[in-house]
């Protein structure tokens, strides 16, 4: 780690000791916060929090819809769930070539052959077994061709509030994953990790509505390194050589620069690691440091798509995998 990477994040500790921030949280709560205490509980771990909604910003009410009942869990350190809104009118005709693409992507070609036409290794024992009747003579070659093997994908959804204008292509991404792959675990994380394949169903509405009751789906603030501390000692068995993992974010961390070590250490243990960024910022030349946070988490992950939409993540995925 560079020397101006370990100052930054010095400063960041620094400044979250002066602000009080803790392993025991705010030492004065917010406003919103002390409501909420004041508020009748629900259960361990549980608020009544439906007085308390936060409601859509202006102009997004036509997009979103909040799911009634809803149970909100206490804030973190940095933040707190937000609402349960969900993008509406999503199009899933849209995902089926990026499904498609994003399959061949994380699909490696196993060690074991299958019979097949094309003339690439030669099937030594099926050829000499099929023409011994022919008095030593070989009449017909038989052919092995790849057997792709069924790949595990774990795929991480940064699901916090600065993710909110891509929710729709995030789950559009999820909806084409869901689809094409047999072997996915799905994590939604904003400042702690939340496991959430159990949440898919066949009905990918009940699928929805089950992840946005999850406490970090839209959560106000972002880390990196304690979810994947997380992964890692709750989900570890997950972690393999053979995994593929998907990360999607839009790259900002409270840790900024310090979320560089644990996301390289993921790397060296898995197969694969790709970066789906789908903030439009990310194609602004003039926003210098945004760009520079991006040029160092590509640096550690195997590709870094640039893609706000899901067409755009099918027309990137063909150029790679063509």
């Amino acid at each position: 780690m560079a020397v101006r990477d370990l100052l930054r994040f010095f400063a960041y500790r620094a400044r979250k000791w002066l602000l009080g921030l803790g392993r025991t949280g705010l030492r004065s709560q917010p406003r919103q916060n002390a409501e909420r205490a004041a508020g009748r509980r629900e259960g361990p771990g549980r608020w009544d929090d439906s007085h308390l909604a936060t409601q859509p910003a202006e102009g997004e009410q036509g997009r979103f819809r909040r799911l009634e009942g809803t149970v909100v869990r206490g804030a973190g350190v940095h933040g707190e769930k937000q609402s349960e809104a969900l993008p509406e009118g999503l199009d899933w005709s849209e995902t089926r070539e990026a499904g498609r693409l994003v399959r061949k992507l994380v699909t490696t070609i196993s060690r074991r052959r299958k019979r097949g036409r094309k003339r690439r290794t030669i099937d030594v024992r099926t050829t000499i077994h099929r023409n011994v009747f022919h008095g030593g003579t070989l009449p017909r070659l038989y052919w092995q061709a790849g057997k792709p093997s069924s790949p595990r994908v774990v795929l991480l959804l940064d699901t916090s509030t600065s993710m909110t204008p891509s929710a729709r292509m995030m789950l559009q991404f999820l909806y084409a994953l869901q689809a094409e792959l047999t072997r996915l675990e799905v994590f939604i994380f904003g400042e702690r990790l939340n496991y959430a394949t159990p949440c898919l169903q066949a009905d990918f509405p009940s699928t929805l509505a089950c992840i946005a009751r999850l406490p970090q789906w839209n959560f106000s603030g972002t880390e990196l390194w304690r979810p994947l501390a997380q992964l890692r000692n709750e989900f570890g068995h997950l972690i393999t050589s053979r995994t593929v993992v998907i990360l999607l974010t839009d790259c900002m961390f409270y840790e900024k620069f310090f979320a560089l070590a644990p996301l390289e250490a993921l790397r060296r243990k898995v197969k694969r690691l790709y970066l789906f960024n789908p903030d439009p910022r990310a194609r602004d030349p003039r926003d210098h440091y945004y760009q520079e946070t991006l040029a160092a988490f590509s640096g550690v992950v195997d590709h870094m798509f640039l893609t706000s939409s899901i067409r755009e993540v099918a027309s990137a995925l063909r150029e790679v995998v063509a």
